[in-house]
């Protein structure tokens, strides 16, 4: 079944899928890749069950990453968003701007770290992101 015909299938989440393909659109934010890890330093965590990324031996640049969902949410801010997103988006612009290691620290959020936590002048700080990645996760109701 193809997008269209699901969100003919369920109207009451067009305002979902419209945002998906904003989003969808934005990602193509170029997003260097990061150079491949130390496996000898990751693999006693391997071998215990420890994720990657989630490793305590092996260290992951995720500056590019957080580089990038700036860059996302800059190139979000830009389209035609419903009124509360605009709103939530320049706060959270304002909000990247003003602290340059906040993007890092998102990241390390979406990965299961809490190293960060949404400021109180975002009530739905990046409600595009879940921990699987950038996807319409909780805003289907708000908009």
């Amino acid at each position: 079944m193809t997008k269209d015909a699901w969100v003919a299938s369920h109207p009451y989440l067009r305002g979902m899928a419209d945002l998906q393909t904003l989003v969808e659109a934005a990602v193509e934010v170029y997003i260097p890749t990061a150079s491949p890890p130390r496996w000898n330093d990751y693999i006693d965590d391997f071998h215990a069950g420890a994720p990657l990324l989630l490793s305590s031996t092996v260290r992951i640049d995720l500056r590019p990453v957080g580089e990038a969902l700036a860059s996302l949410t800059e190139t979000l801010f830009s389209k035609p968003l419903p009124e509360k997103l605009v709103h939530e988006t320049k706060e959270l612009i304002i909000d990247l701007r003003s602290d340059s290691g906040l993007p890092q620290r998102a990241v390390g959020r979406l990965l299961g770290k809490n190293t960060w936590a949404p400021m109180a002048s975002w009530p739905a700080s990046l409600p595009w992101l879940d921990s699987d990645g950038l996807v319409p996760s909780a805003i289907g109701a708000r908009v």
